[in-house]
């Protein structure tokens, strides 16, 4: 079951309440932690328990440029393969492409996205286990109501561990 599969858990996504889906093979759990509250982790003794946290942001640019500051920054416990996805929002005016650095190494540009289109998902080998920084900053294209910088930028980044190394996998 994917993390959007389960009709509770997009409920309480698309109004902001959840923040985190916790797989174990096919079971999936709902969990509904404080937004200050680290991501709940699990324990299976068969497959490779997944645990997705989302982030939905609203980013004011304060620089008059088509790259855009403050980027988004949070700090994820990674113990196993990581990955990110960002979706545009579908009511974003202007295309936006986004530079994705984890401990302030680039590790991925993606293309120019449209209102609504995903980067889909992105892996991101050679994490070591611990404490990182993830850093998503985007960058404008004149158009739509973009007309020579970015002044805001809207989305959902889901951050994705697969806790493979705890189930032998």
């Amino acid at each position: 079951m994917n993390w959007l599969g389960d009709r509770r858990f997009a409920l309480l996504w698309a109004l902001g309440l959840a923040n985190t889906s916790v797989s174990c093979g096919a079971k999936t759990e709902l969990v509904v932690p404080r937004r200050d509250a680290p991501a709940e982790q699990v324990m299976c003794t068969s497959g490779c328990p997944v645990e997705e946290t989302a982030h939905s942001l609203t980013i004011r640019c304060t620089t008059n440029s088509q790259r855009c500051s403050p980027p988004f920054e949070v700090d994820v416990e990674f113990v196993g393969q990581a990955s990110i996805e960002f979706t545009v929002s579908p009511v974003h005016c202007s295309r936006v492409k986004l530079r994705v650095s984890v401990d302030g190494a680039l590790v991925h540009t993606s293309r120019f996205l449209d209102r609504g289109q995903s980067t889909g998902e992105i892996e991101l080998p050679g994490i070591a286990r611990g404490r990182h920084r993830v850093s998503v900053e985007a960058e404008g294209e004149t158009g739509g109501c973009n007309v020579g910088y970015l002044g805001i930028w809207i989305g959902r980044l889901r951050v994705i561990g697969r806790h493979c190394a705890r189930c032998g996998g």
